[in-house]
């Protein structure tokens, strides 16, 4: 049996996790108060059936909104890329993934795109299906 592996912030996790479990199917969450690539690496080849990547809490540091808006990027949208790349040996040959939006600008007072965040992902999700082909990967981005 593959399994729904869901990853992301603990409080986003944990109900995920209840409802893919309620549903009959397996679940493991991770969340982000592990080293998550660590953990990813060690999951058996194929052993994945769907990948919910939902968004980590972040803490943006910096004096500027440029310094700011770079650490969002980087401890974000830019992470979400090594979980993915950690977890492709994990997917079964049918395997869904699933990238969910929701990290929020860095203040009000900071440049903030969301369909510049979106686009991220969806260039994290064409990524995927390259490097799945020529196995046909279902990738949804949601808000």
């Amino acid at each position: 049996m593959s399994t729904v592996l869901v990853t992301g912030s603990p409080e986003a996790v944990e109900p995920v996790v209840a409802a893919v479990k309620a549903a009959g199917a397996e679940a493991v969450g991770l969340t982000a108060d592990i080293d998550l690539v660590e953990a990813l690496q060690k999951l058996d080849p194929g052993s994945v059936g769907c990948y919910v990547q939902l968004p980590v809490g972040i803490t943006p540091s910096g004096d500027t909104a440029v310094s700011r808006v770079h650490s969002f990027l980087e401890q974000g949208l830019l992470a979400r890329f090594r979980l993915v790349d950690a977890v492709l040996p994990a997917l079964s040959e049918d395997a869904t993934v699933v990238l969910v939006g929701g990290h929020t600008q860095v203040e009000q007072q900071a440049p903030d795109d969301q369909g510049a965040r979106r686009a991220l992902l969806s260039v994290l999700a064409h990524a995927v299906r390259a490097d799945r082909a020529p196995v046909a990967t279902h990738v949804q981005v949601l808000d």
